[in-house]
């Protein structure tokens, strides 16, 4: 009786802040698993990545919101509703990541033969941090805005200014599954196939959200 209970409650109780993502990822923990593995499936052709992200992120979004939902069934439907919205910002992501990460290695190569070129080389580090700070919100603003790409790209970057502490958050969480993977390659390859992906979509998903319902409020208002 007790358990039943608990469960019968706990999707309705209201989750927020980092306790609340921590309580949403351990109750969708195989569910984040299983839509971990088929987003990495699905973006082995690359080119489909983007859209891989972002059914996931749509997906991602509803466990922000505690809503009820059969999330594989809903991951695919939203994969063909987002498809070419996704793509395009998946190409975005990867074209201007590798620009600027190039950038960051050139003038860092650069700075180890004369140390002024070691400016530059953070200028772009910095825009490498806040360029991932805004894609971070993207994929989970293409499900939660009807907008066009280029206005979803400007509340992106408008958002992760405004609530950095959100953003930092997301960016930890990155760089910490960075680390593990590069820490322990070749063994940590399994371990990427099954985790980081959900859990930084839930992340994000969980960083975008409450954002963009307090912004509608204030609109119906």
């Amino acid at each position: 009786m007790y358990f039943h209970s608990f469960h019968k409650t706990v999707p309705f109780v209201p989750k927020t802040g980092v306790s609340g993502f921590f309580q949403k990822a351990f109750h969708h923990f195989f569910d984040l698993l299983l839509l971990n593995l088929i987003t990495v499936l699905i973006s082995l052709p690359v080119i489909t990545s983007g859209a891989a992200l972002a059914a996931l992120c749509a997906v991602t979004n509803k466990m922000a919101k505690d809503l009820p939902g059969f999330y594989v069934r809903d991951y695919f439907r939203f994969f063909k509703v987002y498809f070419k919205k996704g793509t395009l910002c998946g190409l975005l992501s990867i074209a201007g990541t590798f620009i600027i990460g190039f950038a960051c290695w050139f003038y860092y190569h650069l700075g180890t033969q004369n140390f002024i070129f070691y400016l530059p080389a953070g200028i772009c580090a910095a825009c490498l941090i806040l360029f991932t700070g805004t894609m971070c919100f993207v994929f989970p603003l293409l499900s939660l805005q009807k907008n066009s790409i280029c206005t979803t790209l400007k509340t992106a970057c408008f958002y992760q200014i405004v609530h950095l502490p959100r953003t930092a958050l997301v960016l930890l969480l990155i760089l910490l599954f960075l680390i593990l993977f590069t820490a322990f390659f070749p063994f940590s390859l399994p371990f990427w196939l099954i985790c980081p992906a959900g859990f930084v979509a839930l992340a994000a998903s969980c960083a975008a959200v409450t954002p963009n319902d307090k912004n509608l409020s204030l609109r119906e208002s």
